[in-house]
């Protein structure tokens, strides 16, 4: 199981950033990537250890660009608190 999540995970937040960069001034479609990238991290671990940064990043970025928008900030802060809870952070 962790090598196929360790396939499937890196691949599909891949997908899900190409189309938020895409997107990026599409309200909709960034509060649905970063839902997907919340939902992602449930498969936290080894699976997320290359692509957790860059997948902060793109929450990071859409709640910038979208400040106005308490949905969108609400969705980046549950995203971002997922991350936090289930990505093991790499030891020292």
């Amino acid at each position: 199981a962790d090598v196929l999540l360790g396939f499937v995970v890196p691949r599909t937040a891949a997908a899900v950033g190409s189309l938020m960069d895409a997107a990026a001034g599409d309200e909709a479609t960034q509060r649905s990537g970063m839902c997907s990238l919340g939902q992602l991290a449930s498969h936290g671990g080894v699976a997320w250890q290359g692509v957790a940064t860059g997948a902060v990043g793109r929450i990071l970025r859409a709640m910038t660009t979208h400040q106005r928008s308490a949905e969108a900030q609400a969705v980046g802060l549950w995203a971002l608190g997922r991350l936090a809870e289930r990505v093991e952070a790499p030891s020292a």
